[in-house]
């Protein structure tokens, strides 16, 4: 019996390309991305005055979170322990511009100076009242804390001349640009729960982990790693860019690793009574 055989192929003959390693054209694709980022953020510093883009930061601290500590006064450590016993009580929390709590089901939902001024209100209120607004938004924090005295307090507020000096159960407030206000946000305000950390290679930056109401998350934040997509109530770490005479003239809202940071006044406030 007879069996057909298929014709044999001759072998493939090598070409001179299969030498060459063959281009990655995802690497590519990502380098280009990135030199068009690059690009992009620098075209924006020139056009866009509001934004600085500070230098690398360099070894480990900018990916740390920064330590605890103690409160400067008592009033700061009122800060620290009521908003720690709202966040063991937390079951819901969203960010809203609205304030609706509701301690009894565990929901608190806030916008940035919402909280802080739910926090104050019961650990100082002496300093909430000298906002002198039943519900006061972050450019009014801004505006009481600059206005306080370095070297005494007045109706319950101390300014803070430098981001070293900051301790947890302080406040950390800023207005917005008016050119760059979005849906009616004036600002944000935060609540200070962190030892600053000064971020080695850039021009005089520090790192200082915050709690806040946000639904745009910050470096090491925890709505990130809980994957709460609808923000809320949380905490977090910026920078602070401080100019020569020691004042915050810039925030990066994701800490050390901002790609660029926001000039606008930061203002520094210890909660006294």
């Amino acid at each position: 019996m007879l069996r057909t055989l298929a014709p044999r192929m001759p072998p493939r003959q090598p070409h001179p390309s299969d030498s060459k390693p063959r281009p990655d054209h995802r690497r590519g694709m990502a380098v280009v991305a990135l030199a068009m980022g690059v690009l992009f953020a620098y075209t924006r510093m020139e056009r866009e005055t509001m934004y600085i883009i500070p230098g690398f930061s360099l070894g480990l601290a900018p990916f740390a979170i920064p330590p605890e500590g103690e409160a400067a006064t008592d009033a700061g450590a009122a800060m620290i322990t009521t908003l720690e016993d709202m966040e063991s009580r937390i079951r819901s929390t969203q960010f809203r511009h609205t304030t609706e709590v509701n301690e009894e089901l565990g929901l608190y939902d806030f916008d940035s100076s919402g909280l802080v001024g739910w926090v104050l209100a019961r650990a100082a209120p002496i300093a909430f009242a000298a906002l002198a607004r039943e519900r006061p938004v972050a450019e009014d924090f801004a505006r009481v804390i600059h206005e306080a005295p370095e070297d005494a307090d007045t109706e319950g507020w101390r300014r803070l001349t430098h981001p070293s000096a900051l301790r947890p159960g302080d406040v950390i407030a800023w207005s917005t640009p008016r050119d760059h206000r979005t849906d009616g946000l004036t600002g944000h305000a935060a609540i200070v729960v962190g030892m600053p950390v000064r971020v080695p290679g850039m021009d005089e930056a520090w790192s200082v982990r915050i709690a806040d109401s946000t639904n745009v998350f910050h470096q090491w934040d925890s709505r990130m790693i809980a994957l709460d997509m609808d923000g809320g109530v949380g905490r977090g770490t910026i920078a602070l860019a401080v100019a020569e005479d020691g004042h915050a003239y810039a925030y990066g809202w994701q800490g050390p690793w901002s790609p660029m940071f926001l000039r606008t006044d930061v203002e520094l406030g210890r909660v006294t009574r």
